[in-house]
């Protein structure tokens, strides 16, 4: 056919038509931003006609305050929020970049290749969850009341109750992880090609498992009596052996238990990892061989030739002639067992057991503090049962040690280990007192803070044995109208966040002491401003580490393992958004022997009389200077003044 130059006019008008429809059909973003802003769409304006789709363009973030919902499709190629709930209409949601939901999601959603969608809870409609993308159902449960697909290569996590009223297909390559219970209720079914892992209960009828589907039950199992078939016990796994069955048409073969799983899923390396993620006390635990050497991190010191993680049972059984394990590095495991040989952890370690310790002779569980250069961080979630044995080397200096217990009981009374010097702090109505501890005594309050001095000045080495503090110690506050001082201790071996401490009954300040040109002077930390003095200070709270806190009521301070971290230059508490260098002013006052600092900070909550923002400075004595403000008759560390006028000032004193 030919055109002529009047039909090619007419064509590209045609198409320029079709074009303008189109575009004007659609709301597209043109900038990251509020979803509210007309600034973020296309024309400047933001979508209001219900009757047009939405498209949010790649390498863009639109934020929703509020409810979402859109009756025809909406196109997610780059991020929404939606700080609500999020409701799909007929058009249906389709994520190709990332989709965030702060509460519950409803209706048609389609995670696209790679994609990610994390939402709070599923309360009606479907999903269709293509290769190599996530669908995290992170808070409550997830509802599937029409036809759901998970394709080969997608992930579904659901951390509650997962509940079908329809039909769900999983291909093969395909996963569902259910950390609470599968309920299959009205008319359903299933196709399963792929992989569920069910830590909860598991209740079903109809459906079919196909010769390369795996179901694992972490819980007790429930048959309806339907058609629910293709199950025996090369796919079909209970793994708890006290569950409880009700499937009487099932004849045994129908299920398998942790030894089928084990025997027939050795080469499935998903399916293992999901298991041991979500049920890990099904599986065993790693078991250490130590045939090639101490290190921990040589996946050939391994009877699985894998290193343990975070959602791993460790086992520690030394047999003759094998290397003991030490770990110099960063180790983390779910429960640690030992029951024969040592388990050595070194100075500047950091170790993280999330469940339980349970040591048992001749195992043993050594833990090495070095005073002169690094605490290990040893963190441990759950109950410590059975003795382990905390080192704490002196260095080759002749100081004072401000410090607490390293274990809960049992605790070395530093006999027979050298020239030792100790003394507890006495809380008096008016004036601080320091008591000399005799030698054989044992101090029993887990978080009572007192001071070593290592009299010989030559290396020692104390041996404290005992169980690991476990839970939330706490300690009782003093208060007094005149003198308010308490000293306390961190009863863990791994470093504490101050800022998660309990500020309720004290002022919103902590100090500790430390040394500086070898000589003594305080640390002082502003929970509330989150400022510390001086500035290259570590914000943590070391293993053993004692500090000062000034009462303010009667009350307990609580110790929560919960607020143990490691020390790391990426950690989130050695930073702050609010608080930058440029934000605080450091001053500084030298003399010959050693330095003092203080911080002054201009904040909207600030002020010119002293008030719960500022942090009182704890003088120190002898050669070192004080540098503080004079705040409402009070020396001040750190200064949190108002954002000041030009004719303003702040008073300064010193002592030298």
């Amino acid at each position: 056919m030919f055109f002529g130059k009047a039909s090619c006019r007419v064509v590209l008008v045609m198409v320029l038509l079709l074009f303008s429809v189109y575009s004007f059909s659609q709301y597209i973003n043109i900038q990251s931003g509020n979803y509210d802003s007309p600034s973020c769409w296309s024309g400047n304006v933001k979508p209001v006609d219900t009757w047009k789709t939405i498209k949010i363009i790649g390498n863009t973030t639109i934020t929703k305050d509020g409810d979402f919902y859109w009756d025809p499709a909406v196109f997610v190629d780059g991020t929404l929020y939606v700080n609500g709930k999020c409701s799909a209409g007929y058009g249906g949601m389709s994520i190709n970049g990332l989709l965030t939901v702060s509460e519950t999601f409803s209706g048609n959603l389609t995670a696209g290749s790679n994609s990610i969608v994390n939402i709070a809870s599923l309360t009606s409609g479907t999903f269709d969850v293509k290769s190599g993308s996530i669908l995290t159902v992170l808070n409550g449960s997830c509802t599937l009341s029409s036809q759901a697909y998970i394709r080969s290569g997608g992930t579904v996590v659901v951390y509650g109750d997962f509940n079908l009223q329809s039909n769900i297909s999983i291909d093969a390559g395909g996963t569902l992880v259910v950390y609470g219970n599968f309920n299959a209720i009205d008319n359903w079914g299933m196709d399963i090609s792929g992989n569920i892992v069910v830590k909860g209960d598991f209740s079903v009828s109809n459906g079919n498992i196909s010769n390369n589907g795996n179901v694992v039950v972490g819980g007790d199992f429930t048959h309806g009596g339907g058609g629910f078939g293709g199950t025996n016990s090369n796919n079909f796994y209970i793994v708890n052996p006290d569950a409880v069955i009700n499937a009487p048409n099932w004849v045994k073969d129908s299920t398998g238990d942790i030894d089928d799983f084990q025997e027939n899923e050795g080469g499935n390396s998903n399916l293992i990892d999901w298991v041991g993620n979500v049920i890990p006390d099904a599986l065993p635990a790693f078991k250490w061989v130590g045939g090639a050497s101490a290190i921990w991190e040589d996946p050939n010191n391994w009877e699985s030739k894998k290193c343990p993680d975070a959602n791993k049972n460790v086992s520690i059984s030394v047999s003759e002639g094998k290397n003991a394990p030490v770990i110099t590095g960063s180790a983390s495991m779910k429960n640690l067992s030992i029951v024969n040989g040592a388990l050595t952890v070194k100075p500047g370690a950091k170790v993280t057991v999330e469940g339980n310790i349970q040591v048992t002779a001749p195992g043993a569980l050594v833990i090495e503090h070095d005073l002169g250069s690094q605490p290990a961080s040893f963190i441990h979630r759950g109950i410590s049962t059975g003795d382990v044995s905390v080192r704490v080397t002196y260095p080759l200096l002749a100081r004072n040690w401000y410090q607490g217990h390293p274990v809960a009981t049992n605790r070395d009374s530093y006999t027979s280990k050298g020239t030792f010097s100790i003394w507890s702090f006495a809380h008096l109505a008016d004036k601080e007192e320091w008591t000399v501890v005799a030698n054989n005594a044992v101090m029993t309050d887990l978080t009572q803070a007192f001071v070593v001095n290592n009299g010989t000045g030559a290396i020692q080495t104390v041996e404290h044995t005992g169980a690991l503090a476990s839970g939330s110690p706490s300690f009782t506050l003093i208060p007094d109208a005149k003198y308010r001082w308490n000293l306390v201790a961190n009863p863990f071996n791994g470093y504490l966040d101050p800022s998660k401490l309990d500020f309720s009954s004290i002022d919103k300040t902590i100090w500790y002491r430390t040394v500086k040109d070898l000589k003594y002077n305080f640390v002082t930390y502003n929970e509330k401003e989150n400022i510390t003095v001086p500035a290259d200070a570590d914000k943590l709270i070391a293993p053993m580490q004692a500090f000062w806190v000034r009462v303010e009521s009667p009350g307990q301070l609580e110790f929560k393992n919960s607020a143990l971290v490691h020390p790391t230059a990426s950690n989130p508490i050695m930073k702050s958004s609010s608080v930058s260098d440029r934000d605080v002013l450091y001053l500084e006052l030298r003399n010959d022997k050693t330095s003092d600092q203080m911080a002054i900070a201009c904040r909207l909550s600030g002020s010119t009389t002293f008030g719960s923002g500022d942090s009182e400075k704890r003088l120190s004595s002898g050669v070192i200077p004080n540098l503080y403000s004079l705040k409402g008759g009070k020396t001040t560390a750190i200064d949190i003044q108002p954002e000041m006028p030009a004719a303003e000032g702040v008073a300064l004193g010193y002592s030298i």
